[in-house]
């Protein structure tokens, strides 16, 4: 197989070699003379088909040139739209914190008269995620057992086990729990108690 094209190439090399030749011969014999009239006329169709695929083969390489600047151009326009997708993830996420902590100093300020501290669920129930969840903040923060838990959405539940550095809470869904809500609309007076099903 590797002499086949090796014999391919000394063919095309010969050609190219013989065109070469015969385009110097005509420029030697410049002019009005009978044998460059012979040349050129024998050898014009030769000049022609050279002459197409040299343009072709430049054609050729100036888009494979083209090609790889537009890759690389490519590879440069996806990192800039990564690099704003995640620029424009972190806004959102900064923005989503902002609104956070505003609803929680908003939350705070409401309850001024009260003692609050501000914590965070770090475990859910291992059985059932909706039943207890643990907080960051512990006896040591001043939460007690019996301390109401709330967001700025409204109650989550009561505080019923405490450590040093964490609390447990069960959530108002418990169906073991139950605790005294007014009604803001009615101030009507009621009890709350979980409901698995929900």
């Amino acid at each position: 197989m590797s002499s086949f094209f090796k014999r391919k190439g000394v063919i095309a090399a010969a050609i190219i070699t013989a065109v070469v030749l015969v385009c110097a011969a005509i420029a030697h014999f410049g002019g009005t003379n009978p044998v460059s009239k012979v040349l050129r006329t024998v050898f014009s169709p030769f000049q022609n088909g050279f002459s197409y695929i040299v343009n072709k083969v430049t054609d050729t390489t100036d888009f494979i040139r083209e090609m790889n600047g537009y890759k690389e151009e490519n590879a440069r326009l996806v990192g800039e739209i990564n690099e704003l997708k995640k620029q424009n993830k972190d806004v959102a996420n900064y923005r989503e914190e902002n609104e956070r902590l505003k609803e929680t100093l908003e939350l705070q300020n409401s309850l001024e008269n009260y003692s609050t501290v501000a914590a965070s669920v770090i475990a859910y129930s291992s059985n059932n995620w909706y039943d207890t969840i643990q907080i960051s903040k512990g006896s040591l923060a001043g939460v007690a057992v019996g301390n109401a838990v709330i967001t700025p959405d409204g109650v989550v539940g009561k505080v019923v086990e405490t450590g040093p550095t964490w609390s447990i809470v069960s959530t108002i869904l418990n169906p073991d729990n139950a605790m005294g809500v007014k009604v803001s609309r009615t101030s009507d007076v009621a009890i709350v108690e979980g409901n698995s099903e929900l």
